[in-house]
């Protein structure tokens, strides 16, 4: 016969609500980051934080411009997330985090509000490499002038050469900088192998980031109800 614990601790295993099975989305590619240090281009694998420097000067075959918010406390802690969306789609876009609106998000005094561009690109080396080109900040400012200079819409279907200039601040911050050095459209590549590995990675994206989206209405389902 059991006793009084036993017994108890089994009606407790009756009595307690399942948790719901959280989604865990990876990214479908590794990032295509920048070593501000060494001056030359990086793939970072967020998964496992492995880092493969590439070198200073790259090609690269962009798919479609993807945009994605995210707000940091003063401490660095992270305080929300947007979905992964379409220029076009921002005004819906939701919190990660709650499942609420973006536009509800509170950006509070000392509170750093980032908006990155996600770029799925496939980049020229012998196999094809696909990663996700995140561009922020001082590097967006030097995409918006390339962009605005060459009277384009945006980066969509374009083949680039790209470079790296090394600015700084001071004698105290360093950093680099991408510069587009050439481009063309990616109508004019003949190269069957690159536009098939881009046609495949921009539907792998476009599935991947259903699944990153549906986190916010999974958030949502799980705040309660008053």
């Amino acid at each position: 016969m059991q006793n009084r614990e036993e017994l108890l601790n089994e009606l407790l295993q009756f009595l307690a609500e399942p948790q719901p099975e959280r989604r865990s989305v990876q990214f479908p590619a590794p990032f295509l980051t920048i070593d501000h240090k060494a001056g030359v281009w990086t793939l970072t694998d967020r998964a496992n934080k492995e880092t493969i420097p590439l070198s200073k000067e790259i090609e690269v075959a962009t798919t479609q411009t993807f945009i994605q918010s995210k707000v940091f406390t003063s401490a660095g802690v992270l305080k929300a997330i947007s979905q992964i969306v379409l220029p076009s789609e921002r005004k819906n876009m939701l919190n990660i985090l709650t499942g609420e609106l973006w536009d509800e998000v509170e950006i509070e005094e000392g509170d750093v509000a980032i908006n990155s561009w996600l770029i799925p690109v496939v980049i020229s080396t012998e196999n094809y490499t696909k990663a996700i080109w995140e561009i922020k900040r001082t590097s967006m400012k030097a995409v918006i002038n390339f962009i605005q200079e060459n009277n384009l819409r945006n980066l969509n279907g374009l083949q680039l050469k790209l470079s790296l200039i090394n600015r700084r601040e001071g004698n105290m911050k360093k950093w680099a900088e991408p510069k587009i050095t050439q481009y063309k459209s990616l109508k004019e590549s003949t190269d069957d192998k690159l536009l098939t590995t881009a046609l495949e990675f921009i539907k792998e994206f476009h599935g991947f980031r259903k699944q990153y989206n549906l986190q916010a209405i999974q958030n949502n389902e799980d705040l309660p109800e008053y």
